[in-house]
C-alpha cells in the first residue's frame, strides 16, 4: 500500500520513459495490482531516435525507481562471418593461428572489409570425478578483453592471424574467446566467435581427500591423481605435496 502524497501534491502513479536527450515520449497513469505489480507495454515512433532510453516509476513528483533499455536500428544482415582455430585446445606457449572470413549470402567474397579483432578470456575449470583440480584462491575473474587488433579481408574474404597461448598473467587455465567484426563497403556489421582451451600446462593433479571433516590427533588422508588434459592417468612421475594450514 503506497502511503499518502506529501504536501497533497496529485499524480498518483506513472510510468515516464525519456530518451537519451531527456525528451519525454511516453507517459501514463498506471494502478497496481493486489499483488503490487503491473505490466504493459508503449510502442515507439517509427522516428524514434536510438540509443539508451530509461522507464521511471514515479508517485507524484516522488521518484521511485527507474529501468533502461536501448533502441537500436535492425537491418537484415547480407553477409555471414565465420571464424575457426587450427585446433580446439592448446598448451600455455603454443600459437593460435585463426582465420576468419564473411561472403555474401548472395555468394561473392566481403573482400578488402575492415576487420576488428579481440581475444578475451576467462577460467577454464578442468573436471573429472570428484576429484579438485583448481585452487579456488585462484579463481572467479570474470572474462575481459587481454587483446585486440584490426586488419583487412583479402580478394576471398579471408583474414588470417595468430595470437600467443600466454598464461603468464592467469594462475590457471583459461578459455580464449576469439571474436572479429567485419565491416563491408555498406559500413554493415557482422560478428561471430570462436572459443578454445588454453592449459596451464600438460598435466592436471587433482586432490580428493577420503574424509571432508577431520578429528584432531588421526591422520587425515588424501588421494592423489595426475592426468594429462585428455584425463588419462600419467604414472611413475615425480609428485611435490605441500601441506598448508589454514
Amino acid at each position: 500500500r503506497l502511503p499518502p502524497l506529501a504536501g497533497g501534491a496529485g499524480g498518483g502513479l506513472s510510468l515516464e520513459a525519456v530518451d537519451y536527450q531527456g525528451r519525454k515520449v511516453f507517459s501514463q497513469t498506471v494502478t497496481l495490482s493486489a499483488f503490487g505489480t503491473l505490466n504493459g507495454e508503449m510502442s515507439l515512433f517509427p522516428a524514434a531516435s536510438i540509443g539508451d532510453y530509461a522507464l521511471h516509476l514515479k508517485y507524484g513528483l516522488q521518484f521511485l525507481t527507474s529501468v533502461a533499455f536501448q533502441v537500436a536500428e535492425y537491418r537484415v544482415p547480407e553477409f555471414q562471418v565465420t571464424v575457426s582455430a587450427d585446433k580446439p585446445e592448446y598448451i600455455n606457449g603454443d600459437t593460435i593461428s585463426l582465420t576468419t572470413s564473411a561472403g555474401y549470402f548472395f555468394g561473392g567474397a566481403v573482400s578488402d572489409a575492415n576487420v576488428t579483432w579481440r581475444l578475451m578470456s576467462d577460467d577454464y575449470y578442468f573436471s573429472l570425478g570428484y576429484w579438485s583440480f583448481s585452487d579456488y584462491d585462484d579463481t572467479g575473474r570474470h572474462q575481459k578483453v587481454i587483446r585486440e587488433g584490426k586488419g583487412k579481408t583479402d580478394a576471398q574474404g579471408r583474414f588470417s592471424f595468430t595470437v600467443p597461448a600466454d598464461l603468464s598473467e592467469f594462475p590457471i587455465s583459461q578459455n580464449f574467446t576469439l571474436e572479429t567484426e567485419i565491416t563491408d563497403i555498406n559500413n554493415q556489421s557482422v560478428a561471430n566467435r570462436t572459443t578454445v582451451v588454453v592449459h596451464k600446462g600438460r598435466f592436471y593433479i587433482g586432490l580428493r581427500p577420503q574424509r571432508y571433516v577431520g578429528t584432531v590427533g588421526k591422520e587425515q588422508s588424501v588421494d592423489v591423481i595426475t592426468v594429462d588434459t585428455k584425463g588419462i592417468t600419467v604414472t611413475n612421475q615425480p609428485l611435490a605435496v605441500s601441506f598448508y594450514q589454514r
